[in-house]
């Protein structure tokens, strides 16, 4: 039996099979072209308080689609990327949007088909992260790694030595920012390590200032920035267990006058106007205003929610009524895609309670605000309305002296006239007898 070779001869054999082999290349290619994979996808933003999930599906031509949506917040994100792979291994760049306008770019490298992880930061400045082929617990792990810094982190408990804070008096409730912030942010710092920076204030007008444990992390120094543009250094004498709160003393004491008034002994009521002193972003001391919008959780974990804009630098500064008086301890925020204007405050009884510290008693027959704190009184004020009392008893003095001296005049006159009808009706008399004898004689 003859072969193929035999019949058509080995150059047409030849040229068949290279054109065989070309057509199946080109028919496998568009068939390859169509074939995807998709896994599932968890995304976290921001500082990873809100999860978002969804899945990434690529295809052999190195595009690929993202989508993923909120498990507790309205919001739905998609995007596209491209990708390169050598042996079993890839590397891609994409963008993604969001329902709620966040953009964000991302990059990934080392990623294979069945697991990978990508990073970037979104259009409004926060951490982007996500992770295919892990469980939600790894992927955390590895979002808490890349994220390094820009994620809150606490240091270990740290009791402080025995402290006994004095009260302060706060001032009288004023609708002016200016009369709050000219009272209390001469009592607040910027705090700096070498990885964050956060805002601090003192607690007893000197030396002890109050601050968020996550700004200051596992530093056992840090460097205070006061509001005149000195600065010294700090130690961090006290972080609480079950807070995010830190304790720090100053090197150099910074004698204040008028102490700042804590809140110790009530809460702010919801609705109530607040302000907020930090130093976000590295942009120096900032003034926000807001509102309380809630109390929530209950005890030692009791917070404030503010819609107040808070940034990082924020973190450690006062939130304030409008009394003077620091009602919390900024602490957080929840940032990320489709969350925006939630942020919180430990409050100051909660703070202090949490490092050990006592509070001297007050006088429970003093009129006193709900924080506890006496009212300073505003002098100016004050003299002004006893020189009003003053002035108004000199005019009723003035004027009884001149009602006595017009009673005394008014007296001898009516006594003078009393004289004269006498001495008239004698005079008359007298007349009438000398008529008659004149009379008489005649």
């Amino acid at each position: 039996m003859r072969n193929l070779f035999d019949v058509f001869g080995d150059e047409k054999i030849n040229s068949l099979l290279k054109k065989l082999i070309l057509l199946f290349s080109i028919s496998g290619t568009a068939l390859l072209t169509g074939c995807s994979l998709t896994v599932p996808l968890v995304v976290f933003s921001g500082n990873g308080d809100e999860v978002l999930k969804g899945t990434a599906t690529g295809y052999l031509d190195g595009s690929g689609k993202i989508q993923f949506s909120g498990t507790t917040i309205d919001v739905q994100c998609q995007g596209d990327f491209q990708y390169q792979r050598t042996g079993y291994k890839g590397w891609g760049t994409g963008s993604v949007e969001c329902t709620d306008g966040t953009t964000a770019n991302f990059k990934f490298d080392s990623a294979t088909s069945s697991k990978g992880s990508g990073y970037g930061d979104d259009s409004k400045g926060r951490f982007f992260f996500f992770a295919y082929g892990y469980k939600d617990s790894v992927a955390r792990i590895l979002f808490e790694k890349a994220a390094g810094h820009r994620i809150q982190k606490k240091g270990p408990e740290l009791i402080p030595p025995k402290i006994t804070l004095k009260r302060s008096f706060s001032i009288e409730e004023t609708n002016k920012t200016q009369d709050v912030i000219s009272r209390v942010s001469p009592h607040t710092v910027r705090i700096q390590t070498e990885k964050n920076e956060g805002t601090g204030f003192f607690i007893d007008g000197k030396e002890l200032i109050l601050t968020n444990s996550h700004v200051v992390g596992l530093a056992e120094t840090v460097q205070i920035n006061y509001q005149d543009n000195s600065s010294t250094t700090a130690s961090v004498i006290g972080r609480a267990k079950d807070i995010d709160i830190a304790l720090l003393k100053a090197y150099q004491p910074k004698d204040l006058s008028n102490p700042i008034a804590f809140c110790y002994g009530g809460y702010p009521e919801v609705g109530e106007d607040v302000i907020a002193i930090g130093n976000p972003i590295g942009l120096g001391t900032t003034i926000t205003k807001g509102i309380v919008s809630g109390l929530r959780g209950s005890g030692i974990t009791k917070q404030i929610q503010t819609d107040t804009s808070v940034n990082p630098g924020n973190s450690g500064g006062p939130l304030i009524n409008y009394r003077g008086e620091i009602i919390g301890v900024v602490t957080s925020k929840i940032g990320g895609i489709g969350i925006e204007n939630i942020a919180f405050a430990i409050p100051t009884e909660q703070a202090i309670d949490s490092l050990g510290i006592d509070v001297e008693s007050t006088n429970a027959e003093q009129n006193l605000t709900k924080c506890g704190n006496q009212i300073l009184e505003d002098k100016s004020s004050k003299n002004a309305f006893q020189n009003f009392l003053s002035f108004s008893d000199e005019n009723q003095v003035s004027n009884k002296t001149l009602e006595n001296s017009n009673s005394k005049n008014n007296s001898g006159f009516l006594e003078n006239e009393s004289f004269y009808k006498l001495l008239s009706f004698v005079l008359g008399i007298c007349l009438v007898l000398t008529f008659m004898t004149s009379r008489f004689k005649k």
